[in-house]
């Protein structure tokens, strides 16, 4: 698989920051920062899951911010914003060879 690096010269969605997740975690809106609104409207009905779905989350929250940063195709470089986009696999081409079939 073939790997292509973009800088951005315009304006980009910009990754989520840890930080500023877990200030959002304090009001149970971490979720919709995340862009998991599903997920943030069963958080907040159940109520962090009683209790124990927001200690998982406070524990977790860095992988949750890297795992939306990878979904949205966002990742901070530099202090840059890079899209990495990835190419399907070439696949080499192949002649189709025939069998012969046999009828009995």
């Amino acid at each position: 698989m073939q790997t292509t690096t973009i800088q951005s010269a315009g304006p980009m969605r910009a990754p989520k920051d840890t930080c500023v997740a877990y200030l959002f975690w304090l009001i149970s809106c971490h979720h919709f920062y995340l862009g998991n609104i599903c997920v943030g409207i069963l958080y907040i009905l159940t109520m962090g899951g009683f209790g124990l779905w927001a200690l998982i989350d406070l524990c977790l929250m860095p992988s949750h911010v890297q795992a939306a940063n990878i979904r949205n195709g966002c990742y901070a470089q530099g202090g840059s914003v890079t899209t990495v986009v990835q190419s399907p696999p070439q696949y080499a081409q192949q002649p189709m060879q025939m069998q012969p079939q046999v009828w009995m």
